[in-house]
């Protein structure tokens, strides 16, 4: 899960920029950050998560509140490749498309009993379908949030109109090593760099090497 230490509406409001008032969320799970959403006045949230169980409860939370969607998929970099997700035992939320290897001995009570096939689809189909079934939800979102556990740069390779549109991404970010074929926070910040994203604020567990990262488009 993504550590909201790092409050993307707080240091929007900070640096003088317009508010976030729509979310496009990869790996939303339950719909923990729903609250976070709300109380700072997000209009329109697209929340994208594959697993049965945490969409489940994502769809129940969201279900009373207005322009809050829940979408299950799987986020990839292309669109109709079969792959692996590989299942957590803490519901779902430490589940990736990469197999896990130092998350393994750096959050021994978490394991990976179960994987099942998904078909993935990239984050600009993604939008695409939801605008053309949506009418009412943006074209464009402010804020990209992302936490799929390692697979980020799979996300954003898929993501190429998201990017060039959005204002600010916050994702999940790792020394590198927690899932096999994971990369590290600075082959993201290179990734991001060049469609015109500047880091300006970045945090890092040292006892398990993960943190989140946020990055902010130079427009």
């Amino acid at each position: 899960m993504v550590d909201v230490s790092i409050n993307p509406f707080e240091i929007a409001k900070n640096y003088s920029l317009s508010p976030i008032q729509s979310v496009l969320q990869v790996g939303a799970s339950g719909g923990q950050e729903i609250p976070l959403f709300v109380a700072n006045g997000v209009r329109h949230a697209a929340m994208v998560e594959p697993l049965d169980y945490p969409f489940s409860v994502l769809r129940a939370n969201a279900q009373n509140i207005e322009n809050y969607l829940p979408i299950q998929s799987l986020v990839g970099a292309r669109d109709g490749e079969q792959v692996e997700l590989f299942v957590a035992s803490n519901d779902g939320q430490s589940s990736s498309i990469l197999k896990p290897a130092q998350h393994l001995s750096a959050f021994p009570t978490v394991t990976f009993d179960d994987k099942i096939q998904c078909t993935s689809y990239t984050l600009d189909t993604i939008v695409r379908s939801v605008k053309t079934n949506h009418t009412h939800f943006p074209e464009h979102y402010d804020l990209i949030y992302v936490d799929v556990q390692g697979a980020e740069l799979e996300v954003f390779k898929g993501a190429n109109q998201c990017l060039l549109n959005s204002r600010f991404v916050f994702t999940e970010i790792g020394l590198g090593g927690g899932y096999e074929g994971d990369v590290s926070y600075m082959k993201l910040i290179g990734f991001l760099n060049a469609y015109g994203y500047d880091l300006i604020q970045l945090e890092i567990n040292p006892n398990h090497g993960y943190g989140d990262a946020l990055f902010v488009r130079r427009h």
